[in-house]
């Protein structure tokens, strides 16, 4: 079974271990009597040893959608027991347990940074009685967490040694929430104090401090004390010897790699959090981020760190890179509208400075941190690389080469754009361009299926005139169906190895999926107790049977209603191709010439740069489409314009006569009020003046007079 652990913190630790959620209270209330009752049934059942029931039972609990604080009281009511066998018995049983204990960590309360109560509650914690030390305690736990550090540590420093123990024992028993602000303390120029905090990181366990304890240890500046104190909790968090390990600069690289890829033991999704810490001005501090880039800016502390431990560690600059660039696809991909946080609006502001650092990171490091991104699938983070590259003029074969060979189209369509930009365009890239111009022009449907009839269905829904992917992990396949472009339709397998329907359909609920049809594919068994659960909260189902007779097309035709005009980002993508194309030769150009004119559909952004490209080609095949738009009195100038350019081309090219009551328009157009377009229209009229009669050619010339 997979750990999620990274290669080297799984040599680290050496056995793994069983989580276990410290709870001093939970003031979880409810209303839902029959959902609690259904868990009960579903516990009861399970004592019994009826697994199958209470399977079925916690299922139908999930589908309910539950909130975390439920979740949570289901924890405690469960005593942890049942939810531990469970993972033991994987499979189903694993997933469920899973998703019970993800939204019951969710569901602690949020903390509260009240400096007041947190100081008046330290003063009892370090100087009270113990039942005055202990409610305290809970109460910090519960409600401020990793607030309670910042007006705490200093007395791990006192000359007092009965308030520096209790301070020692407050920190270590609020546990592994505190890991990252106690981290930060290790930089406090006060010894006591820096080696008391490696004390605690050594009792409270969390592989998060490796990093930062192994650099204490190697400091030959600071006693021999402090050294030990931090080789000693590095031996009690690992298992190994301090000077078995690799260096500080290099355990601060897999710290950031691991934040970067969404390690779950080093991002701790169940330890939710508003802030980073700092070490600034000789004191603790905090500074409020967005949760989209917490990870990505603790990533980039951890890099940073590597980098001043060890300057010569490559590395360390190409993950500095692939951060960077992440961070700006994640605030890139952020509207304004959904966050304006003042965190956010901060983050927004910092753009510059992030792009700045990408460049100063150089290009061979730019170029390694694009090979990092495609092998870990960091799709986002590669185009903005991709991006970068194509600025500074470093995009080259190699680079394209990578780009073009990614799984994600997306990735795909911008390494093409950047080829057409840095004169690198071949017919693999003009395929590319291409199939960017057209994309939303199909709809898109997503598979997650973790059985092998994935790739057959895929594949039928491809032939049958749909954009289908698949994925068989329901994880990647949820992360997949919140990327761009907007999926037209879901199709899930129901009994996924790794994640509940639940999860996947509450989490589609919300956010940019929200609209996004969900349809679940089942045995025919399935179908009754399934259609039960879920026939409100999605848009039909789908059997084997289904699929075998055919039948199923109609199904998934009927569930994804009309077409989503909301979208956005996929014009911006066929504007970006269609602007690539105009830059391609005309011999590059003209193989695509049917992409082209299905394009002519699309949007004024889109039909202009289209019909530029087309003015260079000149093939009738868009004759008929661009002597429509001209005809249209009605569209913007511009695009009458391009059209007539496009028509004069196709007039001397393909030597064909404009049917009248194209002749009429463009005729009456270069008679007309607006000087551009009268010139577009006589310039494409001059083209096919061989064609026209002495009397037509009269009247224009005349009417163009200018006394």
């Amino acid at each position: 079974m997979d750990s999620g652990r990274s290669p080297l913190w799984t040599a680290l630790i050496g056995v793994p271990a069983i989580l276990v959620m410290i709870c001093f209270s939970a003031d979880a209330s409810f209303a839902q009597d029959q959902l609690s009752e259904l868990f009960n049934e579903g516990k009861e059942a399970f004592d019994k040893g009826q697994y199958d029931e209470a399977l079925q039972k916690f299922q139908q609990v999930l589908a309910e959608n539950p909130s975390n604080e439920m979740a949570f009281k289901f924890w405690e009511d469960a005593g942890h027991k049942i939810f531990l066998e469970m993972l033991i018995r994987e499979g189903e049983y694993e997933t469920v347990a899973r998703r019970f204990i993800e939204m019951a960590r969710v569901g602690r309360k949020v903390k509260e940074d009240d400096s007041t109560r947190i100081t008046e509650l330290v003063g009892k914690l370090t100087g009270g009685d113990y039942r005055e030390r202990n409610d305290a305690l809970q109460e910090l736990y519960s409600n401020h967490g990793e607030f309670t550090v910042e007006y705490l540590y200093t007395e791990l420093g006192t000359d007092n040694i009965e308030t520096r123990v209790n301070a020692i024992n407050a920190l270590c028993r609020l546990g592994e929430e505190v890991t990252l602000p106690v981290v930060k303390v290790l930089s406090s120029d006060d010894e006591t104090v820096k080696r008391n905090a490696a004390v605690v990181l050594g009792k409270i366990k969390d592989v998060r401090s490796v990093a930062a304890l192994k650099e204490i240890s190697e400091n030959q500046d600071l006693s021999q004390t402090t050294r030990d104190a931090a080789a000693d909790a590095l031996s009690r968090i690992t298992g190994k010897d301090a000077a078995g390990l690799p260096s500080a600069a290099q355990l601060y690289c897999q710290l950031a790699e691991d934040y970067l890829l969404g390690n779950d033991q080093i991002t701790k999704p169940f330890l939710p959090s508003s802030v980073i810490w700092k070490w600034r001005g000789g004191e603790l501090t905090k500074m409020p981020v967005p949760g989209g880039l917490r990870d990505l800016e603790l990533a980039e502390d951890a890099c940073y760190s590597s980098i001043q431990s060890d300057p010569g560690l490559v590395k360390a600059v190409t993950l500095l890179a692939a951060v960077y660039a992440a961070q700006v696809a994640e605030i890139n991909a952020t509207d304004p509208g959904e966050d304006d946080s003042d965190a956010m609006t901060y983050a927004r502001e910092g753009l510059t400075n992030g792009k700045t650092v990408l460049a100063l990171c150089g290009p061979d490091r730019l170029k390694d941190a694009l090979a990092f991104s495609l092998e870990k699938k960091l799709h986002p983070t590669a185009m903005e690389l991709v991006s970068v590259l194509e600025k500074t003029g470093s995009f080259d074969a190699a680079c394209l080469e990578k780009g073009l060979g990614s799984e994600d189209k997306l990735v795909r369509y911008k390494s093409a754009f950047a080829a057409v930009s840095c004169g690198l365009a071949d017919s693999t890239v003009v395929k590319n361009v291409a199939a960017a111009l057209g994309e939303t022009s199909v709809r898109q449907v997503l598979v997650i299926d973790c059985e092998d009839t994935c790739q057959d269905l895929v594949d039928n829904l491809n032939n049958s005139g749909f954009f289908a992917v698949g994925s068989q992990c329901g994880a990647a396949g949820l992360s997949r169906a919140k990327e761009f472009p907007p999926k037209d339709l879901v199709i899930v397998r129901s009994g996924l190895k790794n994640l509940t329907l639940d999860k996947i359909i509450f989490e589609m609920a919300g956010g940019s999926t929200a609209e996004t049809p969900i349809v679940i594919l089942c045995q025919d068994a399935e179908l009754e107790g399934l259609s039960e659960t879920w026939s409100d909260k999605v848009a039909g189902f789908l059997t084997a049977s289904n699929i075998e007779s055919g039948e199923y097309l109609a199904t998934v035709r009927e569930s994804m209603g009309e077409l989503n005009a909301a979208r956005q980002k996929a014009l911006a993508l066929s504007i970006e191709a269609a602007n690539a194309i105009v830059g391609l030769d005309k011999g590059d150009i003209y193989p695509v010439i049917g992409e082209l004119v299905k394009a002519l559909d699309k949007a004024d952004e889109v039909k202009i740069p289209v019909l530029q490209a087309m003015a260079k080609v000149g093939s009738k095949d868009g004759l008929e489409k661009a002597g429509a738009i001209f005809a249209d009195t009605g569209a913007a100038v511009e695009v009458r314009i391009a059209a007539a350019n496009a028509l004069g081309t196709i007039f001397v090219t393909e030597g064909v006569d404009p049917d009248a009551e194209l002749l009429a328009a463009l005729s009456e157009a270069a008679a007309g009020d607006d000087a551009a377009l009268r010139f577009a229209a006589g310039e494409a009229l001059g083209k096919a003046a061989n064609l026209m009669d002495d009397e037509g050619m009269k009247q224009l010339l005349t009417g163009n007079r200018i006394d």
